[in-house]
């Protein structure tokens, strides 16, 4: 979750109401959107 343009937030959580495998759609931390990549798709 990084919607912020200075500020870079690591660790937040969005609830799910039921569980199992998410793919990722939209990463705002990719580094094609100026972001640092830290986020990896296949985990």
């Amino acid at each position: 979750f990084n919607f912020h343009c200075n500020n870079s937030y690591f660790d937040y959580r969005i609830g799910c109401r039921k569980p199992g495998m998410y793919k990722v759609v939209l990463d705002s931390d990719a580094g094609l959107f100026g972001g640092f990549g830290r986020i990896h798709h296949a985990a």
